[in-house]
């Protein structure tokens, strides 16, 4: 994989690169549980999960309003949940040994909150709903990467998280972030040759509420809240009509 020193642009060859190495590296043997519940029904959304740094702080009281529109419109709808991935090869390269401990902590808890999540979906919105969501929380980058692809629709948080899909796959999505001045979405419709930019949650609609732990204090680092969950949920539909047909 060769690129230019300083480039600004995941070009259509560096995609078709590194797909074709992130196929070759998955196991789809484990995928085949959530590539089940996805392939279930339409439209198929990914949907990203981030605790404590660089998040919504009612990140869950947003996902459940944005839920709830969903399935009023689209009952057939089908959702994976993505939070946390492993890099590829990571158990197997001896280097990774004083890391994995950290890892292996961060993983487990950002899958128990992604579980507590579908619980409180299930519990709020109905065992119906629930018996549609799944978590993939845990995969590696290359499996996280192929059941992107088998999506229509992303919600996500700015950053790699949304490079994760959105670099990968012509996808249409939603993303949420601290400082939506700094966000433009030309810039993000820019990073990828041929790309589809994602719709942006307006700059009124979120306030920042402070630095993200253990993160340089920086605007991209800082953690937000959603301010108005309805108005916020309301718009991710009309994107996802504009984007999808009902």
């Amino acid at each position: 994989m060769l690129v230019r020193v300083g480039s600004r642009l995941v070009t259509n060859r560096l995609r078709n690169t590194l797909s074709a190495f992130y196929e070759r590296n998955t196991n789809l043997s484990r995928l085949a549980e959530p590539l089940e519940i996805l392939r279930a029904g339409w439209p198929r959304i990914w949907i990203s999960v981030r605790l404590n740094s660089r998040t919504a702080e009612n990140q869950n009281e947003f996902l459940i309003a944005v839920l709830r529109r969903i399935f009023q419109t689209y009952p057939k709808a089908t959702i994976v949940f993505d939070g946390f991935s492993y890099p590829i090869g990571f158990f197997e390269d001896e280097r990774t040994q004083p890391f994995r401990a950290d890892f292996i902590q961060r993983e487990s808890v950002t899958s128990e909150a992604v579980t507590a999540l579908i619980q409180r979906a299930s519990s709020e919105l109905g065992h119906a709903v629930g018996s549609r969501l799944c978590s993939i929380s845990g995969l590696n980058l290359a499996e996280a990467i192929h059941i992107g692809g088998n999506c229509n629709y992303y919600i996500c948080h700015a950053g790699t998280l949304q490079h994760k899909i959105a670099w990968f796959h012509n996808i249409p999505g939603f993303i949420h972030a601290p400082v939506q001045a700094r966000m433009q979405k030309t810039w993000y419709a820019g990073q990828v040759e041929n790309g589809i930019g994602p719709d942006i949650l307006p700059a009124n609609l979120s306030r920042e509420t402070g630095p993200s732990p253990n993160k340089r204090n920086v605007s991209r680092n800082q953690n937000y809240e959603i301010t108005d969950l309805e108005e916020s949920a309301n718009l991710v539909l009309q994107s996802m009509q504009t984007h999808l047909a009902v």
